[in-house]
């Protein structure tokens, strides 16, 4: 065959001609593409052979999902190519002939050996593998609790699960009574399905919750958030966050048919994977639920099998304890009828007794309860009644009882419910300690008996939904009175419970719901407990409400974060003794307060606008008081709390080195603090050193922007010992208490080794703290200790270090790190080496968050322990080349990667297509953090222009000053704020006392206003406050981004003496003479920035041609964005693709001059440049507010809903928008999706406009 060749046609096919003459290559090179195909796939099957022989080399290994992946790719593209080979004879011979008799299949051949030619070359070099395996984690990896299965139980479960496995059934009804062990049975199914191969697995606890709420445990396993949207706005955005998912969604105990469309959940099918579960006590549920594709009933056990579960339980030793217990057993054991709940819940209460008394006496407890109750609708209650009247005492009674206060598989926290016992005073022991003792003894015994079951670390509690029932079902006299626990909750709930009989109503629960106002239509004279929180919409709650409440004893508000105000009618509540108000947007207590004489506990934590408490001193009876991130102590205060002579727990918040000094000089007050919160100007004179050895009860310990070079505790003055070891903790009480620690923004603090003696810390982080080289110093350890073979951090869950630039040692040798679950280390450029090996973690599943520049030098300890952690950083989504000179040049309101707290509120307008929404501003974090920089950055872009607004900055004088910032879109202006905020000069200026805000276009102003005065006075005052002396003498720096109106300015200004305030705007909102104009860049500045966008240098590379850049540069006008985006998109271009770019250009020259119109111009000259898949999927990104940060999952799921693509398509769309720096990737290790994309603003504008 020649090397060309030519064809003749005959007339009547020249409709072939153009097609043929347009792809001839395809077909010339079919030969040649042939021959390499053959090779390629041969040395393809040989790096596939080797590198699986390098993972199967040990038994106790597995491959990197990236190397399955790899495999897998090969496997598939295999016998694709072989199938081309095949047929490559006959196409050949057609060719040599030099007429194909069937142009078309002859191309389309041609074209499929050159795609899988292609395909191949590509796995070859991704075939390059470093680390191949990793150890295989251990079973235990994932804690799973013990799933207890009868033969019968195992025979019904593996059927449960063959059903699932079918890929004709996407749904799966489990039904049955009460008790019978469903969720039992949908636990298995969780614990054995989320290990496989589902992307997302949701566990929902439904009961009698309407839509929302089941939507709302959908989004908060999603990490979606909501505002004031409708129902179906939220169904749109799970439908559009499931979509393309192959999840596992259990819904555990429905009372009725369930419409998935009404949710917003994808129908499961064979062709998406994705599966259902359901329990229910009722077939109708399941047969309404028309989605479901099969059933399976579970029955009651068999007469011996329920009697081996319940020997079981019930254990040997009491059965062997007297020789009638045995057939009093079996009596029981009958008794129970088959229902495993029963059989596990009585057989752990009787797993104690062991006289024939205590059984025989159960024995006719049982009997009489069955007998009383004949013809109740759940059988398995009266069974389980046994339980609670063979409880020892009242007070276990009545704990157990209070537990049903709360909403369907809710976490209560233990600390809670223990205050509210005292508070109620089942526990009415004198002496506080002994009574919060008492009541963790109640909770362990009834975790024992699996009438509760821990959560979240032991922390939390939980009860289970059957036990719950049985606890409302007896607080209400057995269901005559079933208004004396009133509990509703959920987010379809929008106004308070209708009662029939307000009098009979003894305790009363309103949680999470939707509720706006609460009015006096409840007049519930008898209530001794409301316990009424999380209800976010909460704002306003009438004094009448009160009036009636006379009998009140517990009045919990917390978490109702919209509430401003109490009314004085609390004034009534003269029983009073617990009241909650944390995480309020409370301002004052109202003047009545100080009637409430048997007040005990007072909760006031977080509590950012409260501006006095005078009334505190008249509440003399009061044991806890609690002002942890509130108002903040001052001398007057302190005057006040020292009249309180009861009290035995405090939590305060401390600014000022006189009155840390002062309080930690009272030992009365200082033993009492549980919890301490020290902030910003609070400077350790006295030796450098904070000592915490007269706060011998703290807890938690929050330090915040202190001049505090050492934290240490004296061990000396408390053991007489010239050493300590860790096992002599017992000798030195106070450190066993501390479980949470935070540091932020302390400048001089160079180690905690003084942690060595805290081992029971639960959650440290430590950030922006400058001169910190070690966390535990050997040397400090050894000249403290006498040693240093003690091993700290026995006890961490959570670790973080951010923005530590010294950091050289988190620990000397490796730590085993038992029940560690989150990890984050990010800005820590000078830490080398992290305390692990093969043996640290095992038996946890640790999220990590590890900077991937940390992961590329870290020396790990062996390459075991390489294996292990390396794969935990995030390596699945693109990486965008590091240039810091390019920091932020694509987004106008992207925030600084290394300030703590920036502050962004959004419109919150519909994203109409995606169904997603704007997030706004959360008022979760009070604390305002100090600004640190991360590193150099090279001021490329206004240098001369930075020089002029420090010049500004600096001039300061008295009174207040407002300076500006002002440009087009594009120009940069953002960048130069951020850069100046960074800049040390600028920090020094300050003291670093500088708060970032992003404003944006429709601002939240009343929250902006509450963060800047927060900022600028501190937690004491409210707006309108007397303004301290002290104030004016403090430099404070304000930088306002993106402020579009002088409304909106004008609002945010606070004239307070030594306050700078810096307006970044489009237009100039300050004085001309204050305003700073960004400047366009010069010809040589933006041919300098054009090249690292299109060459990765900052010149014309050799060789090509300077003309044809200077017209590019030329058409960019001087604009940053469009020079870097437009740079992007011709890099790697031939020249005769630039001159068509330049010709583009030149027609898109818009007619007039407004920088907008420059902008659009050159993106779209851009999208000219993609393929019309991409630019569509562009232009649909302008229904995402500006500035929102879109989660990878979300934009896919879009993208394949609304263009039916696949997802490696709509992927690569997403990298192709990437490149051409449309998008700007974003990692967030904060939110519960690690990867963002986040739409430039000017590309915002664009799509918005465009679409």
């Amino acid at each position: 065959m020649g090397n060309s060749f030519s064809v003749e046609f005959p007339s009547c096919d020249q409709p072939f001609m153009p097609f043929l003459c347009g792809k001839r290559k395809y077909i010339h090179n079919l030969e040649e593409n042939l021959g390499a195909l053959e090779k390629e796939m041969q040395d393809l099957n040989a790096m596939r052979n080797d590198l699986l022989k390098r993972v199967s080399k040990e038994e106790e290994i597995q491959g990197l999902e990236q190397v399955k992946e790899w495999v897998s790719m090969v496997e598939e593209i295999e016998p694709q190519a072989n199938r081309l080979l095949d047929e490559s004879v006959s196409e050949i011979q057609r060719l040599s002939q030099y007429c194909s008799l069937i142009p078309a299949s002859t191309y389309r051949y041609s074209e499929k050996v050159l795609m899988i030619l292609k395909r191949v070359k590509t796995l070859r070099t991704k075939g390059v593998f470093e680390v191949v395996i990793r150890r295989a984690l251990p079973p235990l990896a994932i804690k799973m609790p013990p799933i207890q299965l009868t033969v019968s139980r195992q025979n019904l479960f593996e059927r449960a699960c063959n059903l699932l496995e079918d890929k004709n059934v996407g749904a799966l009804g489990i039904y049955g009574r009460g008790g019978v062990g469903k969720t039992t049975l949908l636990t298995g199914i969780k614990n054995k399905f989320r290990l496989a191969a589902f992307g997302l697995v949701i566990f929902v606890v439904v009961g009698s919750e309407v839509v929302e709420s089941i939507q709302e445990a959908i989004s908060n396993r999603l990490g979606l958030q909501w505002g004031r949207e409708t129902k179906e706005d939220k169904a749109a955005a799970i439908l559009m966050a499931l979509k393309g998912a192959r999840f596992l969604l259990l819904l555990d105990d429905i009372q009725r048919g369930l419409d998935l469309e009404e949710i917003g959940v994808p129908f499961p099918s064979r062709e998406n994977g994705c599966k259902i579960v359901v329990t229910t006590r009722s077939r109708e549920a399941c047969d309404e639920s028309k989605w479901v594709d099969a059933k399976v009933e579970v029955t009651c056990l068999s007469p011996e099998e329920a009697w081996d579960l319940f020997q079981e339980t019930v254990g040997d030793n009491t059965l062997r304890s007297h020789q009638d217990i045995p057939k009093l057993a079996r009596v029981v054991a009958n008794s129970c009828r088959g229902l495993p709940l029963a059989l596990n819940l009585i057989g752990e209460a009787m797993s104690h007794k062991r006289t024939v008394r205590e059984w025989r006496y159960t024995v006719h407890v049982l009997a009489s309860s069955t007998a009383e109750f004949p013809d109740m609708e759940n059988g398995a209650l009266p069974i389980l009644k046994s339980i609670y009247d063979n409880m020892t005492n009242e007070n276990i009674r009545l704990c157990f009882l209070y537990c049903a206060l709360f909403p369907e598989n809710y976490d209560i926290r233990k600390e809670d419910l223990v205050n509210y016992w005292i508070g109620e005073g089942i526990l009415a022991i004198e002496v506080r300690a002994e009574a919060e003792n008492q009541g963790y003894k109640i909770i362990y015994d009834l975790v024992r008996m699996r009438l509760l079951m821990e959560v979240r670390h032991g922390y939390c509690v939980k009860m289970p939904g059957m036990v719950r029932e049985l606890a409302l079902w007896i607080a209400s006299d057995f269901g005559r009175q079933i208004e004396h626990f009133v509990v509703v909750g959920g987010e379809g709930i929008h106004h308070m419970p209708m009662v029939n009989d307000t009098g009979l109503v003894r305790r009363m629960s309103v949680t999470s719901t939707q509720i706006q106002n609460i009015s006096d239509s409840l007049r519930c004279s008898e209530l001794t407990t409301f316990v009424c929180q999380r209800n976010r919409h909460l704002k306003w709650i009438s004094g009448t409400f009160f009036r009636w409440m006379t009998g009140l004893v517990v009045l919990d508000l917390s978490f109702n974060r919209e509430l401003a105000e109490l009314p004085e009618e609390v004034s009534s509540l003269v029983l009073l003794r617990f009241l909650n108000l944390s995480w309020t947007f409370i301002k004052g207590l109202p003047h009545g307060l100080k009637e409430l004489k048997s007040l005990i506990h007072l909760d006031l934590d977080y509590t950012s606008n409260l501006q006095e408490i005078d009334v505190i001193a008249s509440l003399l009876n009061l044991q806890v008081l609690r002002l942890f991130h509130s108002v903040c102590m001052d001398l007057k205060l302190m005057e006040d709390i020292q009249r309180l002579k009861s009290l035995k727990a405090l939590s305060l918040t401390v600014r000022g080195s006189s009155v840390l000094q002062r309080l930690l000089s009272i030992h009365g007050l200082a033993s009492s603090i549980q919890r301490l919160h020290l902030s910003t100007e609070t400077t350790i004179v006295d030796g450098g050193i904070l000592s915490l050895n007269a706060m011998f009860s703290l807890r938690e310990l929050d330090i915040l922007g202190c001049n505090i070079p050492e934290i240490a505790i004296d061990w000396k003055s408390t053991i007489q010992s010239e050493t300590v070891n860790l096992s002599d903790t017992e000798k030195i009480p106070q450190f066993q208490n501390i479980r949470t620690m935070t540091i932020h923004g302390c400048e001089c603090l160079k180690d905690l080794t003084w942690l060595l003696l805290a081992p029971c810390l639960g959650d440290l982080s430590v950030s922006e703290c400058p001169q910190m080289e070690e966390v535990i110093s050997k040397e400090k350890a050894m000249a403290k200790l006498g040693h240093a073979s003690e091993q700290p951090f026995q006890n961490l869950t959570k670790l973080v270090l951010d923005g530590l630039p010294k950091l050289e040692s988190i620990y000397w040798t490796p730590l085993p790190f038992p029940v560690l679950e989150y990890l984050e280390i990010r800005c820590c450029p000078e830490l080398r080496r992290l305390p692990f090996n093969s043996e640290s973690t095992i038996g946890n599943q640790v999220q990590m968050k590890i900077e991937e520049q940390l992961i590329k030098v870290v020396e790990w300890e062996d390459d075991a322990t390489k294996q292990r952690f390396s794969h935990f950083n995030n390596s699945d989504f693109p990486q965008m080349a590091e240039d810091p000179k390019m920091d932020g040049l694509t987004s106008e309101s992207y925030p600084l990667q290394n300030i703590d707290q920036v502050w962004t509120t959004g419109s919150g307008k519909k994203a109409v297509q995606s169904g997603l929404h704007a997030t706004s501003v959360t008022m979760e974090c009070r604390t305002h953090r100090v600004l640190t920089p991360d590193g150099p950055i090279s001021n490329m872009i206004d240098t001369p222009g930075k020089r002029k607004v420090k010049e500004m900055l600096f001039n300061f004088k008295d009174e207040a000053r407002l300076i500006g910032i002002s440009g087009m879109i594009g120009s940069g202006k953002t960048i130069l704020a951020k850069e100046l905020v960074r800049d040390e000069e600028v920090r020094g200026h300050f003291g670093n006392r500088v708060l970032f805000l992003t404003v944006s276009q429709s601002p939240n102003l009343e929250k902006l206003r509450a963060l800047i005065w927060d900022f600028l006075i501190g937690h004491e005052a409210g707006f309108g406050a007397t303004i301290p002396e002290s104030i004016g003498h403090t430099r404070k720096l304000v930088v306002l981004d993106d402020v579009w109106t002088r409304e909106s300015l004008d609002q945010l200004m606070f004239n307070i003496p030594g306050t700078t305030t810096l307006v970044v705007s489009q237009s100039k909102l300050a004085d001309p003479r204050t305003t700073y104009d960004v400047e366009l860049l010069h010809e040589h500045e933006a041919t300098s920035l054009f090249c690292l966008s299109a060459f990765n240098q900052n010149s014309v590379p050799s060789g090509f041609s300077k003309s044809l850049v200077k017209q590019v540069v030329g058409e960019c006008k001087g604009l940053p964005l469009s020079l870097k985006i437009i740079g992007a998109s011709l890099k790697d271009r031939p020249e005769k693709y630039w001159e068509s770019a330049v010709e583009r250009l030149s027609r898109g020259k818009p007619v007039d001059e407004t920088h907008e119109s420059k902008v659009f111009a050159q993106i779209e000259a851009t999208l000219e440049k993609l393929d019309p898949t991409s630019k569509e999927c562009f232009l649909d990104m302008g229904a995402f507010p500006k500035g929102k940060k879109i989660p990878v999952d979300v934009l896919i799921n879009m993208l394949v809903e609304i263009h039916d693509l696949e997802d490696a398509t709509a992927f690569d769309v997403l990298v192709n928008l990437t490149n051409m720096n449309l998008l700007t990737l974003v990692k967030d290790p904060t939110y519960s999706y690690t990867t963002f994309y986040v739409l430039v603003s000017c590309s915002h504008f664009y799509s918005l406009n465009h679409s």
